[in-house]
């Protein structure tokens, strides 16, 4: 997706942050038993079916289960296939293509790592965009990208550079609409550590021109700000 799109749609959904949700659902005793068992089942099968193989590694240390070795070399085949693909888009750009091309192919690339839950590899894809873009405002959607893949593994570190990161960019030339998204990306973090009350100002300085719906709906913020 180039720069323009994500101006003109919103940002992606990348990584799954309903995936995200429902993994800590699966382990947090606040849930009751079915509602964990019910969870874990869902991010299983969402994890088998979209062939998202180092998120499925990632879930047998978490959960300590033992691997279905047959399931995941499937898994790392398919992936394996697809980032041949996308590496050959990255190469047909380079050699035919524009600097908008090349932006292109690496960001739908870096997509494919975060989706699959490549944590490493995404960031490390992200930051090669980065380095190939100049405006301010398409360097702020790239640093919201790795911090949506910070919540998504709640990687503290991960998220609170990124944030710093993004108030540097904003305070160089943000526009309204960056400065509110990070808002609310402050405010959810803020929620993870229970800071309530930063979390509380931040969904209310954000509600009224809401637009991050690559986090959640309307209605969330709504209720968490209320």
């Amino acid at each position: 997706m180039s720069g323009d799109s994500l101006e003109e749609q919103g940002l992606p959904k990348v990584p799954d942050l309903e995936l995200a949700r429902l993994y800590f659902q699966a382990t947090c005793s606040a849930y009751s038993e079915t509602e964990r068992e019910d969870a874990r089942k869902t991010v299983l099968e969402t994890v088998r079916e979209k062939n998202y193989a180092p998120f499925y590694e990632h879930l047998c240390v978490e959960w300590k289960f033992e691997a279905d070795e047959e399931l995941l070399s499937a898994m790392k085949a398919e992936n394996k296939k697809q980032l041949e693909k996308l590496d050959e888009s990255v190469r047909d750009a380079e050699e035919n293509l524009g600097e908008t091309e090349v932006r292109d192919a690496l960001i739908a690339k870096a997509e494919y790592l975060c989706n699959i839950g490549a944590k490493d590899e995404a960031i490390s894809a992200l930051r090669v965009v980065y380095d190939k873009t100049a405006s301010v405002g398409s360097r702020l959607d790239l640093v919201f990208y790795q911090l949506r893949v910070g919540l998504f593994f709640m990687d503290d570190d991960l998220i609170t550079r990124n944030i710093e990161k993004a108030k540097s960019l904003v305070e160089e030339g943000g526009d309204w609409d960056r400065r509110n998204r990070l808002k609310v990306y402050e405010a959810i973090y803020a929620m993870s550590v229970r800071d309530f009350k930063q979390a509380a100002a931040n969904f209310l300085d954000a509600v009224s021109t809401f637009t991050s719906y690559e986090l959640m709906d309307y209605k969330t913020i709504d209720r968490k700000s209320g």
